[in-house]
C-alpha cells in the first residue's frame, strides 16, 4: 500500500513569454501532465490510489474546461470556432435539414 501524505500548495504566478502545457511520460511510461510557466513547472501525475486514473481525467476535463473559459474572457475574438462544431455534423442532426442533406 502506499502511504499518502496530504500536501498543500498555494501557487500566484503567470505564465512568462515562453509558457507551455503538454502531455509527457514519465520515467516508468505513465502520462503527466506538464505545465511549464517560464519559471516554474508543475508536473501532475495520476493520483496513486484506486480509480486514480479516472480522478486525473476527471480533473484534465475540468480543467481544460476553466481553460478555455478564461482565454475566451481574455480573448473572445481570438482563434475561430472550427466549422463542424457551428451546427449539426449532419442534416438529420437538425430540425431544418440543409438543401440536398437528406430528410
Amino acid at each position: 500500500m502506499i502511504e499518502q501524505a496530504a500536501v498543500s500548495l498555494a501557487m500566484n504566478c503567470w505564465p512568462g513569454v515562453n509558457a507551455t502545457a503538454g502531455v509527457q511520460e514519465d520515467r516508468a511510461g505513465r502520462p503527466v501532465l506538464a505545465v511549464y510557466l517560464d519559471t516554474a513547472t508543475l508536473v501532475l501525475h495520476e493520483p496513486p490510489f484506486p480509480a486514480g486514473d479516472r480522478s486525473m481525467a476527471r480533473f484534465c476535463r475540468e480543467l481544460s474546461s476553466a481553460a478555455s473559459a478564461m482565454a475566451a474572457r481574455l480573448d473572445p475574438e481570438g482563434e475561430p470556432v472550427a466549422a463542424e462544431s457551428t451546427g449539426p455534423r449532419h442534416a438529420l442532426a437538425s430540425k431544418y435539414p440543409r438543401a440536398g442533406g437528406g430528410t
